[in-house]
């Protein structure tokens, strides 16, 4: 039995997964893409979405994910206050304040 899923969680699809049993992108370098569930129908079925894909033409957005098929990931990291360099510290002749 797979796990439930909610609107918002990141997913992506299982390593294991050679075939997926609905389309699904891929990223440079062959991994499978990451992508946002934005609806779940009532047999099961995640409608994902991938916000950093181009769409072109008539080719959609999202895909169908099987849920046996994906396992959730984190959030994509941000950059915070501890990973961040305030720009009066990248001068040397700043002295301390």
């Amino acid at each position: 039995m797979t796990k439930p899923y909610k609107v918002g969680q990141f997913v992506r699809l299982k390593a294991d997964v050679l075939m997926p049993r609905f389309k699904w992108p891929c990223e440079r370098g062959g991994e499978w893409a990451t992508g946002r569930i934005t609806q779940i129908h009532a047999n099961g079925c995640l409608i994902v979405k991938f916000p950093v894909r181009f769409v072109f033409g008539n080719e959609l957005g999202t895909s169908l994910a099987d849920p046996a098929q994906v396992s959730s990931v984190g959030a994509k990291p941000k950059m915070g206050r501890k990973n961040s360099v305030h720009p009066s510290n990248l001068h040397s002749d700043n002295k301390s304040r």
